[in-house]
């Protein structure tokens, strides 16, 4: 016979395991950066305990490479005071041509990274070659050139530049929300775009344009109440004289009609063929969901199902918390 007490206690422990923090070998406190001297520590018995990162001859396997990115090999030690010591660990030399630890280049070698300064940051340069700092083995962008405004040619940072104003051909282009079709664009001499010969929708001629949503009878891209809004039920759709939609004759739900309408789950005693029977309250304890018994399903102003009259099936389930999951019993 299952006893589902004993279940449940052991479903209790296992998630109370579960959520025991981890503790590092040889630690008490949870992690090397402990406090020092918690159960017992020596600095020098050969053993890493407390706050120690190591203890004579153990470094706990750790080269100078994992004490530091900056480190390309050489011998790592333990002091007196059990912390690493890396005055022996090496770092790379720049300029013998080899790409290692924090450096990017070295020389002509970049590691397979193209030196085009475009590829680089597309957004600032407009052209040239990188370098490497022959001191630092960092990128050098002295040799990279900056956008030029006025040589017809649009680079990175300019819109236009004189005839060329192939980014935004046309002032719909340039900004499809406030203009409409027709009207001039032109590049000013820093190679920004000029509107002042572009045009405005204008609301009446029977035209739906830039951000109008209609115009007179052309309702533009809706034709219905429904299609301006999923909460609408019915009614007719109208342009307003601001050549935006009027749905002031657009019809909702209405709670209390007593008919079940987009979005309400239920109104007054109408609950669409919905019971408690129906309304899943708990998980089994092998994890099934598990519907009421019987009872009362109520309406709560059309906005949800009431189950507070519900009856459940008596047993025992799961309760997921939001650090653990516990068994209850009804």
């Amino acid at each position: 016979m299952l006893d589902v007490r004993s279940l449940g206690m052991g479903l209790l422990a296992s998630s109370t395991l579960a959520l025991a923090a981890p503790v590092w070998p040889g630690s008490c406190n949870g992690g090397i950066g402990g406090t020092g001297g918690v159960g017992g520590a020596v600095c020098g018995n050969g053993r890493i305990d407390g706050d120690e990162y190591c203890d004579g001859a153990d470094l706990r396997s750790w080269t100078c490479r994992d004490a530091g990115a900056e480190f390309v090999g050489g011998t790592l030690k333990c002091d007196a005071a059990c912390q690493f010591d890396t005055s022996e660990c090496k770092l790379p030399v720049c300029g013998d041509g080899k790409v290692e630890a924090l450096e990017v280049c070295d020389g002509t070698n970049f590691a397979g990274v193209s030196t085009s300064c475009t590829s680089h940051s597309p957004q600032t340069y407009a052209g040239g070659t990188i370098r490497c700092d022959p001191q630092s083995c960092t990128y050098d962008f002295s040799s990279c050139s900056l956008p030029a405004c006025g040589n017809g040619v649009i680079e990175p940072g300019e819109y236009c530049d004189g005839a060329d104003i192939s980014f935004y051909p046309t002032c719909a282009a340039y900004d499809p929300e406030r203009y409409a079709p027709g009207g001039t664009i032109k590049c000013l001499s820093d190679c920004s775009i000029d509107t002042s010969g572009c045009k405005l929708p204008v609301c009446g001629d029977g035209k739906v344009e830039a951000d109008e949503d209609c115009e007179g009878a052309n309702l533009g891209r809706f034709r219905s109440c429904t299609d301006v809004h999923a909460g609408y039920l019915r009614g007719e759709l109208r342009c307003g004289a601001d050549c935006k939609y009027d749905t002031s004759s657009c019809e909702t739900a209405v709670c209390g009609d007593g008919k079940v309408e987009y979005p309400e789950p239920c109104d007054g005693t109408n609950f669409a063929g919905k019971t408690c029977a129906g309304q899943s309250y708990a998980l089994s304890i092998l994890g099934v969901p598990t519907n009421y018994k019987s009872g009362n399903l109520k309406c709560d102003r059309c906005s949800r199902l009431d189950t507070s009259e519900c009856v459940p099936w008596p047993g025992c389930y799961i309760s997921s918390a939001r650090f653990a999951t516990y068994p209850y019993c009804i």
